[in-house]
């Protein structure tokens, strides 16, 4: 395997794994995340929008600092 192939494999298991750490998040808080399944559709970037609406002033659905310090998720987990 060429060490691109396998760098880039290694950054998706990472990301896959953030999104599942999300999610789980997201349903502890009683949103819904939808499945925990590590994939960023349209349940979990709604329930992020609901979770930062929540939280103020940040709100623009997508996977950033401010939510994840707000989840408690260590941000040395996204590169």
């Amino acid at each position: 395997m060429p060490k691109e192939e396998s760098l880039g494999t290694t950054r998706v298991q990472r990301w896959v794994k953030l999104i599942e750490e999300i999610q789980q998040k997201l349903k502890t808080q009683g949103l819904d995340p939808g499945p925990i399944d590590g994939i960023f559709g349209t349940k979990i970037e709604a329930a992020i929008r609901q979770f930062q609406a929540d939280q103020r002033p940040f709100i623009n659905g997508e996977v950033c600092p401010q939510m994840l310090t707000a989840l408690d998720i260590p941000q040395k987990e996204v590169d």
